[in-house]
Parts: C-alpha cells; structure tokens; sequence
C-alpha cells in the first residue's frame, strides 16, 4: 500500500512531507516559523526552493528571500501578536 505525500499549503507556496514523517512547524517570538523534520518547499510552478530537515519561514512580510526568513524581523521591529 502506498500512502500520499502530506501537503501543506500557503500563499502559493508548497510544504511535502514524506508519509509517516513528523514535521514541527513553531513560531518563534518576533521572528519565523521553524519548521523541523523533514520538508520539501516548493513554489508555484512546482520547482524546488529547498528540502531539508530545519528551515525558517518569514511571517513579518519584510523578507527578500520568500518565503525563508533573512532576519529582516529585527530590521522592521516585527513583533509577534502573541
């Protein structure tokens, strides 16, 4: 039996993870989104962004790298709502 892929979407931007994998996506204090386990992030087209086992997605829209983080958080003052 094969099982599918578990797929996660936002703002036209695709997380995969492998069946049975465990994927962590927390939010850090006035910065990104961690994502820990193993990911896949891919873009609209399809083409890969980039795979791997730790990544951080910018929440405070002042990124030049989307959808990764680049520290632009401390530049901007981004402060988390919670």
């Amino acid at each position: 039996m094969t099982k599918k892929l578990q797929t996660y979407e936002a703002d036209s931007i695709t997380a995969t993870s492998a069946p049975g994998a465990s994927v962590t996506i927390r939010p850090s204090k006035d910065g990104p989104l961690l994502v820990s386990g193993t990911v896949r992030v891919e873009s609209e087209d399809g083409s890969l962004l980039q795979e791997g086992d730790k990544l951080a997605l910018c929440r405070c829209g002042g990124t030049s790298n989307p959808p990764f983080c680049d520290g632009a958080h401390r530049k901007i003052g981004y402060r988390s709502k919670r």
